[in-house]
């Protein structure tokens, strides 16, 4: 079962934590790399309860930690810079690892648009300059955020397993459903020249694994939708990694059981599937495991 980052309450409610950097002369109680040490950082970031940026290129990405880097995140882009320049400069340190729970504000339109196409941004990722920087992250992003970490750790995790016989730089991976969301993750993982293809292709090439993450409340229908998408893309042997929720939350969508979930399953790949693994995953904040992951391999013929 994946665990909550350590070495912090997991659902602390602090305030932000602003790096104003070259700004900070204009903004009060700002952190800049002139008054603060890597460690002060670290231990003011250990009590905050979100990281709001200011001045991007001065912030010392390199330096997060896994915990830190569950902070729900709003950084200021500068605007003086084409969507090429910010990619080489803060892609990998931070578009990257960015989640629908945190947030960019600004640039201009044209400089987002090639930005969202080149690194496969969250759509909801995207900002407009509110009077506080901090007030452009969604309500609850605390703990939404680091359930939506445990469910990318648990998919590559899945992932890796299921490719194992494959080198990570030639795995093919298709997101589907809620998956989407989780694609920078397996990017960061596989690395840049593995082929992590999203819903923008309807007949990608045959990948060794298709991904799915299945909205809370989901019915057998739409399981079984899944399944069949799956199969129409996966040779035999082929591995689906899917993430579903089992259990009803009070008060939340009514969702089937494991058992209910694997025989849609079935019924989208004919019966022509076989679940290799299955495991329950507790997702911070909740009292009990309402998730379970699951490999299947395909077993169904595929005409060439």
């Amino acid at each position: 079962m994946s665990a909550a980052p350590v070495g912090r309450s997991p659902l602390a409610t602090q305030g932000p934590v602003v790096w104003g950097g070259r700004t900070s002369a204009d903004v009060p109680d700002s952190l800049d790399d002139w008054s603060t040490s890597r460690s002060g950082l670290h231990r003011r970031l250990r009590e905050a309860g979100s990281l709001v940026v200011l001045d991007a290129l001065s912030f010392p990405w390199q330096v997060l930690d896994a915990d830190e880097r569950a902070l729900p995140t709003c950084v200021a882009l500068p605007d003086d810079l084409d969507a090429t320049s910010l990619g080489q400069l803060l892609g990998v340190p931070l578009l990257t690892h960015l989640t629908p729970y945190d947030r960019l504000v600004g640039p201009r339109r044209e400089v987002r648009a090639a930005l969202q196409e080149e690194w496969h941004l969250p759509p909801t990722v995207w900002a407009e300059a509110p009077p506080s920087p901090a007030d452009a992250l969604p309500p609850g992003a605390r703990g939404a955020k680091l359930r939506h970490l445990q469910l990318s750790s648990a998919l590559v995790e899945e992932a890796r397993a299921a490719t194992a016989d494959v080198s990570e730089a030639g795995a093919r991976i298709h997101v589907r459903g809620d998956a989407s969301a989780h694609r920078s993750a397996l990017v960061r993982a596989f690395g840049a020249t593995a082929a992590v293809t999203g819903p923008e292709l309807d007949d990608p090439p045959s990948p060794h694994v298709v991904a799915v993450v299945l909205p809370d409340g989901a019915d057998a229908d739409e399981v079984a939708a899944q399944a069949l998408s799956a199969r129409e893309v996966l040779h035999p042997g082929g591995r689906v990694v899917l993430a579903a929720h089992v259990v009803t939350a009070p008060g939340g969508p009514a969702n089937i059981s494991t058992s209910a979930c694997v025989e849609a399953l079935s019924r989208g790949f004919g019966t022509m599937v076989h679940v290799d693994r299955l495991r329950s995953l507790r997702l911070v904040g909740e009292p009990w495991s309402r998730v379970v992951v699951m490999t299947l391999t395909s077993l169904w013929p595929r005409p060439e």
